[in-house]
C-alpha cells in the first residue's frame, strides 16, 4: 500500500468492520490495527494530508445524541465492539491526521 500511496497529497481512511455484534478479533484487526497501519504508510509514502472517517457510535453513552458535534467527548464506555473499536482507533489516529470526521445527529 506504501507504494500505491506515492504521489497521492491527501487520504481518505474509511474502512471499518462495522459489525454491532460481540467482539471478535477482526474489530481490532480491522477498527484499530488497521487505521494504525494505513496512517503509517500514508506517512512513510509522504501523504501530507489525512482524514479519519469515524462514526456518531463513537459518542454513543445511553443519552440521545441532539445538537452535538465532533467536540463532545467520547464515552468511558461504549454499547458495543463498533464503537469501542473505532473510539480507540480515532483516539490513535487524531496525532497523526488533518481531521476526524464523526457525523453528528439530528437537531
Amino acid at each position: 500500500m506504501t507504494e500505491a500511496m506515492k504521489g497521492c497529497r491527501s487520504l481518505v481512511h474509511a474502512a471499518a468492520h462495522t459489525s454491532h455484534g460481540p467482539e471478535t478479533p477482526e474489530h481490532v484487526q480491522v477498527n484499530v490495527e488497521g487505521t494504525r497501519a494505513i496512517f503509517a504508510m500514508a506517512r512513510q509514502a509522504g501523504v501530507r494530508r489525512a482524514v479519519q472517517v469515524s462514526t456518531e457510535s463513537v459518542l454513543l453513552d445511553g443519552r440521545a445524541l441532539v445538537n452535538v458535534d465532533e467536540n463532545r467527548a467520547m464515552p468511558s464506555r461504549f454499547p458495543g465492539a463498533y464503537s469501542r473499536t473505532k473510539s480507540v482507533a480515532a483516539l490513535k489516529a487524531l496525532p497523526q491526521v488533518a481531521l476526524i470526521s464523526s457525523p453528528s445527529t439530528g437537531t
